[in-house]
């Protein structure tokens, strides 16, 4: 019965489905509700009774009739009732929703067992009786997950009220009060870390916010989550309690921190406070209590309930930005990723894309090879914006990977035509990409591989990207390489064995401070075959990949063309190395003579 989105305003009279919501109206009626005034917002409500029956102590069955308010906005019956408590007090129930956002009873949860649409007058008020009888036994199902703590208290704005934390925010056990220190905003969230921490060893918080110190904290770790006592005076005892210390205990420490005299402390307080999340781990909510008004009295005490009472309290929305927060979203793949290695020569707009892809998607480190510097008009294409401008290509890639998955290692690898140099760089990595678009370094490359049995993905855009072309090169297992495919023609018993794309229209133009005509080409097009790409190099990585050694990705269909060019779509086939070819069939050759002789008794 989890926290439901804030409901939408429009009346009742612009129901799209008149019908349901009048099948409704006449059931809850025939139960012996009746129509009330409606809502400050104009929205159509019933009130009425809901019998309840509970249990306690396993034997005592008690029983009570409530009232409830039935509210249905526009978008019933797809969009939930709303159902409020009429002349029950609801205190410390955390499967209300916070009053800031209207107080109805948390009754379908986002995850399971939601609002089903369809649902009939009695089955609602079944759903409003289950809630009570949890309420009463307090004894609720693992399923009802309540609303986030820190949506019952009042914030600035979303933007202005983000705490965030990093790797650092962990305390030892047994320790449960100490000081934190706050970072400066930028934007308005801030970055809560210990305070012997340092933000130059997590750089991509300082991506959030700035290195400026504000201030220092006090946090405390509770063993039980606490309720959210909306008041100074309220909330002291209930970290007393959720702490399993004696009253008095929380109020101590701060005394010792900050003073005898809550005027000694300064204007403003943010407290951390750590609970454990039912489904493990350890949950933080943040406040900042302002005291600004008390401190001009020139008597705040500690001590003194009317004084902490006038003390307002607003809360940060908790925002973890360590590792394992960070890589959740994607935890399936990056687990199988992170110890993998890809090397991507040229990252233009198709060798960017491919690069921040596989480091979202959890592949551990990137090398990244282009001597081309970033230019405005490359930016429409190019996963990095115009704030990189002026920047290496390969630099400016790197840059954009931090903004979005700061846990992968990323560095710039020699561009370089050096034979040796490129076997030292290409030994290294898992899988390497060739994505430069150049016939001749894209045959070097070839050789280089080859020669270190490393795979290599070769993937072009051809036609003004109409057409991707992907070719997966596993030396020693019979694929057709870069010269078989780029070669066939000087071999007349194989002419035309791989499939061809027909020349057409390449519309160019030159751009002036650019060394070479820039190719039309749609972003859409392009980033639809750097998708395909990304894809197969996580399943090569992964060792999955059936699919074939050669992809037509087709964007727009070649009338001209022979199948697949006719067919939207990724069209993947099995092509095997030429025979006789003088680079992958050499190898091979070479290969298993060195092996036979290995195998010959001496």
């Amino acid at each position: 019965m989890s926290v439901n989105p804030r409901p939408s305003p429009e009346p009742a009279k612009v129901a799209l489905y008149r019908e349901e919501w009048d099948k409704l109206e006449k059931d809850l009626i025939s139960l012996g509700f009746s129509k009330t005034t409606p809502g400050k917002d104009g929205l159509a409500a019933w009130q009425g009774p809901v019998p309840v029956e509970w249990t306690e102590n396993g034997s005592t069955v008690h029983k009570e009739t409530v009232t409830v308010k039935i509210e249905l906005r526009a978008g019933f019956p797809l969009e939930r009732p709303y159902v409020y408590p009429v002349d029950t007090k609801i205190t410390n129930a955390r499967h209300q929703a916070p009053q800031n956002l209207g107080g109805w009873l948390c009754l379908w949860s986002e995850e399971v067992e939601g609002w089903r649409p369809g649902s009939t007058a009695a089955e609602i008020l079944e759903r409003t009786a289950a809630w009570y009888r949890c309420f009463k036994s307090d004894k609720w199902s693992s399923a009802d997950r309540p609303p986030d703590l820190h949506l019952y208290y009042e914030m600035d704005s979303p933007v202005k009220s983000m705490m965030i934390t990093g790797d650092d925010w962990t305390f030892p056990d047994g320790i449960q009060s100490g000081r934190f220190r706050i970072h400066g905003s930028r934007g308005g969230r801030s970055i809560a870390t210990r305070i012997e921490s340092n933000l130059e060893t997590m750089p991509h918080l300082e991506l959030i916010a700035s290195d400026q110190f504000t201030d220092n904290g006090i946090w405390f770790r509770l063993h039980r989550e606490p309720f959210p006592k909306q008041t100074w005076d309220e909330l002291l005892p209930e970290i007393d309690d959720a702490a399993k210390k004696e009253v008095g205990w929380a109020v101590q420490l701060l005394k010792g921190v900050l003073g005898d005299k809550i005027r000694d402390q300064g204007p403003m307080l943010i407290l951390g406070i750590g609970y454990p999340k039912p489904q493990g781990g350890e949950a933080w909510l943040f406040l900042r209590a302002d005291f600004t008004a008390v401190g001009r009295t020139g008597n705040g005490r500690w001590n003194k309930p009317e004084i902490l009472r006038a003390v307002p309290l607003k809360s940060y929305e908790s925002a973890p930005a360590d590792k394992v927060s960070m890589l959740n979203r994607t935890s399936h793949t990056a687990d199988a990723l992170g110890d993998h290695r890809v090397l991507i020569f040229g990252v233009g707009a198709i060798g960017s894309s491919i690069a921040v892809l596989l480091a979202k998607c959890g592949v551990g480190q990137l090398d990244l090879a282009d001597r081309d510097t970033l230019r405005p008009g490359n930016c429409v294409r190019h996963e990095c914006g115009l704030v990189f401008v002026g920047a290496n290509k390969a630099v400016a890639t790197k840059g954009c990977i931090a903004l979005h998955a700061p846990y992968c290692r990323v560095s710039e690898a020699e561009s370089t035509w050096d034979p040796a140099r490129l076997r030292k760089a290409v030994a290294q990595a898992n899988v390497i990409i060739d994505a430069t678009a150049n016939p001749n370094f894209s045959s070097l490359l070839n050789e280089v591989c080859l020669s270190t049995r490393t795979p290599i993905i070769f993937v072009a855009s051809h036609r003004e990207a109409a057409v991707g072309r992907i070719r997966v090169v596993r030396p020693g297992q019979g694929d057709a390489c870069h010269v078989c495919y780029e070669g066939q023609n000087g071999f007349v018993e194989t002419r035309g064995m791989y499939p061809t794309i027909p020349i057409g229209p390449e519309r160019e133009f030159i751009e002036a401070g650019c060394g070479s005509p820039t190719t039309l080409a749609s972003a859409l097009d392009l980033e639809a075959i750097a998708n395909h790409a990304a894809r197969t190099t996580i399943q090569l990585l992964e060792k999955r990949l059936n699919c074939g050694n050669h992809c037509l990705v087709v964007n727009t269909v070649l009338p001209e063309g022979s199948e697949p060019l006719r067919s939207i779509g990724a069209h993947w086939s099995t092509w095997n190395q030429l025979p006789g070819c003088g680079a992958c069939s050499v190898r091979i050759e070479s290969v298993q003579k060195k092996s036979t002789t290995d195998l010959t008794p001496s």
